[in-house]
């Protein structure tokens, strides 16, 4: 009895995470840990104080029955794995026991902590009703089996023992626990712990993963923009099947063939985990090789499914898959550790599979064949209702996240609307002696009461960009004062195109989240802050097309958002592109950056001469937080852009022919110039004129890996007629779905 209130104070330690003693020191820094931080810690020690409970050992009234005989009088030692053929209906195994002093007289029974099998029990020639016999049971059991043995054959000197197994599946004869009797009257006290644990978790698995599921499954049903729910969704479907196994609901419906309908599940739950983990972080799609390894798993599944194949072809490579899910998440980790973000999401997204595997270590080691190191704990399910509450938890963080910015955006509306009238009368009355240069602004300075300077970041022609700290809530962003535009038209014309610059949401694009003029009459921009580099500074990268091909691919994406807004950039070029990520990273996110705004070009003046054609005008950007910053504006008159990137029908038209083909055909010349290292035209033929200029060689001759259908497309990007290239939306979908030979 004080066994046992001692092993009920240890349990609430190890829960709550110390004694009564500690209680003051943990509310004294639970304000810096959060709710999602103990919640894991929970579930951790819920597993611990487990693996503590079948440690413990057994008291010195059980005995452990070790040696058996087989039916041909071989002795047994257990744990073994008997050689059992599967034309063999079930196996025997027999032993005399003497009781011991100890445990005669009393309650007595037998238990066994993990056999997945049919199992009987003939003690002195009387078959034992087992204690537990769920209906759900056709071919093997959840693992736990035990048996009371009656009070007259318990005071008996000795008993003769004898075991039936049906031999149903592979695991039959996997007799990795042996059986225990013990003076109980239900079980020794490993067992108790083991039975009610691996029965807590399946619970807990099932009802966990399925609400989570239809939850995130009916919210994705009401807002389709954000795919991460689907895919949560898909994984959680996936994922219940497993505890669902384990607690034999798919037998009555499936049979044999339980085992092999939740390989597959369990695969695609680790597939859809791998692209809900690419949606969430705003990653590239990730390798087609993740489908082939659920394709594998399905064919094993269809070829080998039955009883006695499924454990050896089945479970080995959907542990590989979930093997491989976890050490992605963990490459995933290691990567943005690098690059410097630790924001807490993203270790609740890349560590949930990781902890998952970890937990589930014990189920690994049963499926594949190890023996049963654990005793019976099966933490399987509980690994999985960890990765759903975990993803779960980054989900509702990024939701409310979202709603606090809708909020700021609804005060930001407010604001602006209650003051719009006083501001254009302000503005109106400033813009006509707007200052002959732009305000020199220094760290601690704040705009307009709202965003407070923290460094500068780079200087341009068309302006000065500042990293800066919104006073509402702290975010880091990028405020850019606009320099090039130096009469009222002009400012007019800069903010219309600022204006719809900000309706463009898109990962492929750099976001504008405020437009405004200061008080001090200069015209500012507010800008997401970008962690990365300029494509300009990967140019060392250029003629690797392994690599060009997805950096191209997302490129055309940011485009085709821009273009559907009725937006043209007219100046795209690798120094406008951004790469969000560490330095040489395949997984880079692709910025588009300096769309409509940076090409304000300054009026015609005869007093003003043009200035100096650069091949291509620098970008100043900073390595660790790069913003959207502006390019040199390389143009006099109505010609906007540069001159490397620039569409034959602007020079002799002007502005006006700046239409969406001309950015298509600056997409050809970076296109050309990442996949062979070099620019089709050296000598500035927009300037000389195409009609002189050789043609340049075609895409399937630069990269002969590229798929021909591809090549032929980015062919016609540099097409002279605009009417002959492709649109970006004909682009985007091609080069997502592209892959080299």
């Amino acid at each position: 009895m004080h066994e046992g209130v001692r092993l009920v104070h240890a349990c609430r330690y190890a829960v709550h995470g110390g004694s009564l003693a500690e209680h003051g020191a943990l509310h004294a820094v639970q304000g810096d840990m959060t709710w999602e931080k103990a919640l894991l810690r929970r579930l951790l020690a819920l597993l611990l104080v487990a693996l503590a409970l079948v440690g413990c050992g057994k008291t010195g009234e059980a005995e452990v029955l070790d040696h058996w005989q087989a039916e041909d009088g071989h002795e047994i030692s257990l744990p073994a794995h008997l050689p059992v053929g599967k034309d063999v209906p079930f196996f025997t195994l027999r032993k005399h026991l003497a009781l011991p002093a100890a445990l005669r007289g009393g309650p007595l029974t037998l238990s066994i902590t993990w056999l997945p099998a049919l199992a009987s029990l003939r003690v002195d020639g009387r078959d034992l009703p087992a204690l537990d016999a769920p209906l759900s049971d056709r071919f093997r059991t959840g693992g736990a089996h035990r048996w009371r043995i009656p009070d007259d054959l318990a005071a008996k000197p000795a008993l003769d023992l004898e075991l039936r197994v049906e031999n149903t599946w592979t695991q039959s004869s996997w007799l990795d626990n042996p059986p225990v009797l013990s003076r109980t009257p239900a079980g020794d006290r490993a067992f108790l712990a083991t039975y009610a644990f691996d029965s807590g978790v399946v619970l807990l698995g099932v009802t966990t993963i399925a609400i989570l599921t239809l939850l995130y499954l009916a919210l994705y049903l009401r807002d389709r923009s954000r795919p991460q729910n689907l895919w949560f969704a898909l994984e959680g479907a996936g994922a219940l099947w497993y505890p669902a196994m384990m607690g034999g609901v798919l037998q009555p419906v499936f049979g044999l063939y339980d085992v092999a309908v939740a390989g597959p599940a369990l695969a695609l739950s680790s597939v859809a985990t791998v692209q809900f983990t690419s949606a969430y972080l705003r990653l590239p799609k990730p390798s087609r090789l993740w489908w082939a390894g659920l394709a594998l798993v399905v064919l094993a599944a269809l070829v080998r499914g039955g009883p006695f194949g499924a454990t050896q072809w089945v479970a080995p490579p959907t542990c590989v898959l979930l093997f491989a899910n976890a050490g992605y998440h963990l490459r995933l980790l290691r990567r943005f550790l690098r690059a410097g973000a630790r924001p807490t999401n993203l270790f609740i997204v890349t560590l949930s599979w990781p902890l998952a595997v970890v937990v589930g270590s014990t189920d690994f080691a049963a499926w594949l064949g190890l023996g049963d190191p654990f005793h019976g704990v099966r933490a399987g399910s509980l690994g999985m209702s960890a990765v759903a509450v975990l993803q779960s938890v980054a989900l509702a963080r990024e939701h409310v996240k979202s709603l606090r910015e809708v909020e700021l955006l609804n005060d930001e509306l407010r604001r602006q609307v209650a003051a719009r009238s006083r501001q254009l009368a302000d503005a109106l009355a400033r813009l006509g002696a707007a200052p002959k240069r732009a305000a020199e602004l220094a760290p601690g300075d704040e705009v307009d009461g709202r965003y407070r300077i923290v460094r500068a970041l780079g200087q341009g022609g068309a302006g000065k960009v500042y990293e800066v700290e919104r006073l509402s809530d702290g975010q880091a962003l990028a405020l850019k004062i606009v320099t090039a535009a130096t009469d009222p038209r002009m400012l007019a014309r800069a903010a219309r195109e600022a204006q719809l610059a900000s309706e463009v949401r898109h990962a492929n694009v750099v976001s504008i989240v405020d437009v405004d003029v200061s008080s001090e009459g200069y015209l500012f921009l507010v800008m997401e802050l970008v962690d990365g580099r300029s494509l300009r500074e990967e140019r060392a990268r250029f003629g690797d097309a392994a690599w060009a091909l997805p950096v191209l691919a997302q490129i055309a994406r940011g485009l085709e958002a821009i273009h559907a807004r009725g937006i043209v950039h007219r100046d795209l070029k690798p120094a406008n592109v951004l790469l969000a990520g560490p330095d040489g990273d395949t997984a880079s996110v692709v910025k588009i950056a300096d769309f409509g705004i940076a090409n304000v070009a300054p009026e015609k003046s005869p007093s003003r001469p043009p200035p100096a054609l650069d091949e291509d005008a620098a970008t100043v950007v900073d390595r660790k937080m790069a913003p959207a910053l502006d390019p040199t504006i390389t143009a006099t008159g109505d010609l906007l852009g540069t001159p490397h990137y620039m569409a034959p029908e602007i020079v002799p038209l002007g502005v006006k022919a700046a239409q969406p083909p001309a950015d298509v055909f600056a997409f050809g010349v970076i296109a050309f110039e990442m996949l062979a290292g070099r620019r089709p035209y050296e000598n500035m033929p927009t300037f000389l004129g195409l009609a002189l200029a050789p043609a340049p060689s075609s895409f399937a001759t630069l990269a002969p890996s590229l798929p021909a259908a591809t090549a032929a497309l980015l062919d016609r990007c540099l097409a002279r007629e605009p009417r002959d290239r492709p649109s970006a939306a004909e682009l985007a979908p091609a080069l997502s779905s592209s892959r080299l030979g």
